[in-house]
């Protein structure tokens, strides 16, 4: 049993702080969105339009988390 487990960060998140609140994760970091917060493809859609200013993010959407999972890779 580690005690570095990874810590999931769950956010409320209003609409146009989407992109900024991905912007300003760390590399390594993971985020879950809640599906009444963004719904997938709106949390899919900005993780590409930030992959253009160089952001890179694999973004999951399960119906187990009731939402997304995000995490930034570089």
């Amino acid at each position: 049993f580690s005690l570095q487990m990874e810590r999931i960060i769950v956010k409320r998140i209003k609409g146009r702080e989407l992109s900024d609140t991905l912007r300003s994760m760390k590399v390594g970091e993971e985020l879950t969105i809640k599906e009444k917060d963004f719904r997938p493809t709106s949390v899919f859609n900005a993780c590409y339009r930030l992959k253009k200013e160089g952001f890179l993010f694999s973004c999951s959407a399960k119906k187990n988390i009731d939402g997304s999972k995000v995490i930034r890779l570089s």
